[in-house]
């Protein structure tokens, strides 16, 4: 069975979600570990919250999750069919918080790293480059952030190409045109 063009790209899409999906667990269980040993090595008593992140990288996940979710069922469990506007919003405000959230952190990183010396000259370094100390964390990090905008896009272009393309159901042929129903000749009506 050959896929539509809707599927197609609906199919491409849970690739690349899936992808991101990967490298934004594997950057927050890193930062997980990191905020319980540095908790750990303080002992203070005034960081032991049960939500460590900011509710910004809740929200990533939680983006990241739920379109996860809303791709594998798209195209895996048609069980209640949604229409199509409807599913065209849900998915876009998803991408849309994808894509804000990893702008804003891509923003952040960008004014963190402008430095100053003791004469006052601010010197640009390169943002996304990783020190030999960080390890390949860095580059999951990095990875992360990149790979949200670009699937955040590639949602936004799925939904126009569902909103926008129509697929056409196949009627099935028929060798006689005029159907009798008495079927008095003995013939019957052969479906190609």
């Amino acid at each position: 069975m050959a896929l539509s063009l809707v599927r197609k790209v609906r199919a491409f899409a849970l690739f690349l979600i899936s992808v991101n999906l990967g490298l934004t667990i594997a950057t927050y269980i890193h930062i997980g570990k990191l905020l319980s040993n540095s908790r750990s090595n303080s002992k203070s008593s005034s960081s032991s919250s049960v939500f460590p992140l900011a509710p910004i990288n809740y929200l990533e996940i939680t983006a990241a999750t739920f379109l996860f979710f809303g791709y594998l069922y798209s195209l895996f469990a048609n069980l209640l069919k949604l229409n199509r506007v409807v599913r065209a919003l849900l998915l876009s405000i998803l991408a849309i918080i994808l894509l804000v959230v990893n702008i804003i952190f891509m923003v952040d990183l960008i004014k963190d790293n402008k430095t100053s010396d003791e004469n006052g000259d601010v010197s640009n370094t390169n943002p996304f480059s990783c020190p030999p100390f960080a390890g390949d964390m860095c580059y999951v990090s990095n990875a992360n952030m990149f790979g949200a905008i670009i699937t955040g896009l590639f949602v936004l272009v799925e939904v126009v190409v569902t909103l926008f393309v129509k697929e056409k159901k196949k009627e099935p042929k028929y060798i006689y045109d005029e159907q009798d129903d008495d079927d008095s000749d003995g013939g019957s009506i052969i479906v190609f």
